[in-house]
């Protein structure tokens, strides 16, 4: 988000639930500065940057909406987050804000994956609708990270 390698941001190693650390203030994002540029900026997917106040997330740091999750090790389905297996989850993570300050933490049942994909669609479909403006949209995935679980359909195609 900033063009900078992890450790130039103060950011080094991965975040856990309650960590109080974000990107520097003072730091500029991509998106802001897509926005001083006329682009609209979106995001949709985890956010992983500091999540302990509203302005360390994503709307915080220059997005106009953000659907997902602030952190990365999330179940697919639930949207749970674990520490280790064996344990109670932390709680869920999955949330849809905009830049007005409203919010909505929900309990999005599809495959992470699948609902990502999804609002991404809906999210380019609606700006077009709305604005000749230029669109900067940031889609991640928590895919990539455990729990894996594949919809079944996607291991047919393994």
């Amino acid at each position: 988000m900033t063009g900078r390698y992890s450790a130039n941001t103060g950011l080094p190693f991965a975040m856990y639930p309650g960590s109080v650390a974000g990107l520097p203030p003072d730091m500029p994002t991509l998106p802001q500065l897509m926005r001083k540029a006329g682009y609209s900026a979106h995001m949709v997917g985890k956010w992983h940057l500091g999540h302990s106040q509203p302005k360390q997330g994503p709307i915080g740091r220059g997005f106009e909406s953000h659907t997902g999750s602030y952190m990365w090790d999330l179940e697919s389905y639930t949207k749970l987050m674990w520490d280790r297996p064996w344990t109670k989850p932390y709680g869920a993570d999955w949330i849809k804000a905009h830049e007005n300050g409203s919010y909505l933490h929900y309990p999005e049942t599809r495959h992470s994956t699948i609902a990502l994909t999804e609002e991404a669609v809906t999210v380019m479909e609606d700006h077009k609708k709305k604005t000749d403006n230029p669109l900067f949209m940031y889609l991640s995935y928590n895919a990539a990270h455990s729990p894996l679980q594949p919809e079944a359909s996607w291991l047919e195609d393994c």
